[in-house]
């Protein structure tokens, strides 16, 4: 019934117990006996090194869902991006703010959105492979996989970073063709963060069809990754 994409590392899934009580009150959920049960996940990022101590509580889940309004999506640096970093490759003191990004397409007869959560190990770069954010020394981008390429072996490099996206689609999908959309998606992540999908990284892509509208799967799938990385 619901994503959630926080920070706070994993205080911060108190925020999905918010979200679950909202839709509780509402009604949406699966049926157990009786008992409404609503079907939330999600996942946070590490963040908890940028700012004071702090973490989405359970009543910033709820005021969350009840201020949700349609199309109503921003970029930047709040939300669960808010203390996001990018380009740690070197450390905290050479990385640069992330944040939240936000896209949207029409492909194959359906509507088609991405949230993601930009939290990387890596730069974020252009079509070009060119730096657009990420590690910085003297004001300047150092480009993280040359850095790894020119400098051998980086030390004290920790599991902190993590990319978290969702997929959002009116068409009508099985959960077969949402994984399959999902992991596609994961190429998006690819062409816009060098160097990706390390083993420092916890990168994930949730998906979410409401199954309005009949659509072309394989248009949908060719999108996919253009989405995630724009």
């Amino acid at each position: 019934n619901a994503v959630v994409l926080a920070g706070g590392s994993a205080y911060g899934l108190e925020a999905a117990s918010g979200v679950m009580e909202y839709l509780r009150e509402k009604g949406f959920g699966y049926d157990a006996g009786g008992y409404i049960v609503p079907i939330v996940t999600g996942a946070c990022i590490y963040d908890l090194e940028k700012g004071d101590f702090d973490y989405p509580k359970k009543e910033m889940g709820y005021e969350a869902c009840r201020l949700a309004k349609e199309n109503n999506f921003f970029s930047g640096s709040f939300g669960g991006g808010k203390c996001a970093t990018i380009g740690k490759i070197l450390g905290m003191k050479c990385a640069e703010s992330g944040g939240v990004g936000v896209a949207f397409t029409r492909t194959g007869g359906a509507e088609m959105a991405v949230i993601t959560v930009v939290n990387a190990l890596g730069d974020v770069v252009d079509k070009n492979g060119d730096v657009i954010a990420g590690a910085k020394v003297m004001g300047l981008h150092i480009g993280a996989k040359k850095a790894i390429e020119t400098r051998g072996k980086i030390q004290n490099l920790t599991a902190k970073n993590t990319t978290i996206s969702c997929i959002l689609t009116n068409a009508k999908l099985t959960k077969t063709e949402v994984n399959r959309l999902c992991e596609i998606a994961h190429d998006g992540y690819a062409l816009a963060i060098s160097p990706v999908h390390t083993m420092y990284d916890g990168d994930a892509i949730f998906g979410m069809a409401s199954g309005e509208v009949e659509a072309d799967f394989f248009s949908m799938c060719v999108a996919a990754p253009g989405l995630v990385a724009e």
